[in-house]
């Protein structure tokens, strides 16, 4: 028996020396895994570290083997109710090995019973089309859409509405929108789900026959003072639009003036706001009709 004892004891200490217990840290963290009951969803899941940092203990020759698929961390979360709850983050390892810390070591996280309703969809014209054309009909292939989350967030949605930007549309077009829940106030409520996420969108416009677009051209009046000229000349807007009776508007020439500028005592780069001249008595602006001026005047020079 004593020899028996003796030789098990060597036997321990040559396998240890080759192949001794040794500590390490993963070089790769591990993601966390979290489910809650059914019925129950995370609040605050963006808030919460999504992975963490193992250090285990076991053989040498399992730390060349060992990676991140052989550990699992978890929250166990069975049972728990609403509300707000501090976890221990838990860790099992596929190979001979045990696990000494994890980091973090726990988690803070709030849960909330999950609803879901139908709301209808709706347009938000984020930018107006030109005031020459008008909007017409505006319809979706879907009349409403499932909001799912926490039901704090979900109670908040009362319509999803499709952002449609009409600043260029000229005519009538189609187009897919991503949708977006929005509050009472409108306000974009985060953190819950939407089905579908987007919605095809068929748009109406049509031409105003009592609004017009022109371009603007500046009047300028009288001479630079001998010795200087004009290097560059900018203005806006460059367009705007009147209104009037079609008939009027139809046979008016394409381009307005503004009220003249005089030239005659500048002698230095100047910035003037004139109005535009209109063309007939029966038309009014719709739009901006100050236009902004600047001129640039440099000397002449010679040798």
């Amino acid at each position: 028996l004593g020899s028996i004892a003796v030789g098990v004891i060597i036997w321990l200490l040559a396998v240890t020396s080759q192949n001794p217990v040794v500590q390490w840290r993963l070089p790769q963290s591990v993601p966390i895994r979290l489910e809650p009951d059914a019925g129950l969803i995370i609040v605050n899941q963006a808030a919460l570290s999504r992975t963490a940092t193992v250090l285990l203990r076991g053989p040498s020759s399992g730390q060349e083997l060992m990676t991140v698929d052989d550990v699992i961390i978890y929250a166990d979360l069975k049972g728990m109710t609403p509300g707000l709850h501090t976890v221990p983050l838990q860790a099992t390892v596929a190979l001979n090995a045990m696990v000494e810390a994890i980091s973090p070591s726990q988690l803070t996280l709030e849960l909330e019973l999950q609803a879901a309703q139908f709301v209808p969809v709706r347009e938000s014209i984020t930018s107006p089309p030109p005031a020459d054309v008008q909007i017409g009909n505006i319809s979706f292939d879907v009349l409403q859409a499932e909001v799912s989350g926490a039901q704090s967030r979900v109670a908040q949605v009362v319509a999803v509405e499709a952002p449609l930007d009409l600043g260029d549309q000229r005519a009538s077009f189609e187009t897919d929108v991503r949708l977006e829940p929005v509050d009472v106030e409108g306000r974009v409520v985060t953190g819950v789900n939407i089905s579908p996420q987007t919605a095809h969108a068929s748009v109406a416009i049509s031409q105003r026959e009592n609004v017009r677009e022109f371009n603007v051209r500046p009047l300028l009046e009288g001479t630079l003072p001998e010795g200087y000229f004009i290097a560059e000349l900018s203005y806006i807007p460059t367009t705007v639009y009147l209104s009037g009776p079609g008939d009027v508007l139809r046979l008016l020439p394409g381009t307005v003036f503004t009220a003249p500028i005089d030239l005659s005592s500048q002698r230095e780069d100047f910035q003037v706001v004139v109005p535009v001249q209109l063309p007939s008595t029966s038309v009014v602006p719709v739009s901006q009709s100050n236009i902004t001026v600047t001129i640039r005047v440099d000397a002449q020079t010679g040798s």
